[in-house]
């Protein structure tokens, strides 16, 4: 048996091969350009939203948090209030003798600052609450 095959071959001139191959490489470079081009917009895209979600997620977290320490300051200062108003606690404090007296305090000195007179009147209320409570 006998095998016989044939091959045709085209022959073009010179000229004619060079621009075919050109057409086919362009349209190939083209399409990989494309491809490539939707490759990184779809990449992109990805990361956008990705980074979107964590920025959105970052601020959401970030006001929660900040409204929680907001509410956490006013139910404490709340609670230790209403702590104070439930249970009072007195304790009695013993009276040190070199612990200036009221007459003392009233004598002119020659130094006398806002803040020298404003400790004054908050330790005459102290004494005098002292005095009260005996």
């Amino acid at each position: 048996m006998q095998f016989e095959h044939t091959f045709k071959i085209k022959y073009s001139p010179q000229g004619l091969c060079l621009p075919l191959i050109n057409h086919e490489l362009k349209i190939e470079l083209i399409l990989i350009s494309l491809d490539l081009g939707f490759g990184v917009l779809l990449m992109l895209l990805t990361w956008l939203f990705i980074w979107q979600d964590r920025l959105l997620y970052l601020t959401l977290l970030k006001n929660k948090l900040q409204t929680q320490k907001r509410l956490s300051i006013i139910s404490s200062n709340k609670s230790s209030i209403a702590s104070v108003i439930q249970e009072p606690i007195i304790t009695e404090i013993p009276k040190i003798p070199t612990l200036p007296t009221i007459e003392e305090l009233d004598k002119p000195k020659q130094l006398v600052t806002t803040k020298s007179s404003e400790t004054k009147r908050l330790y005459k209320a102290y004494l005098t609450a002292l005095e009260d409570e005996r």
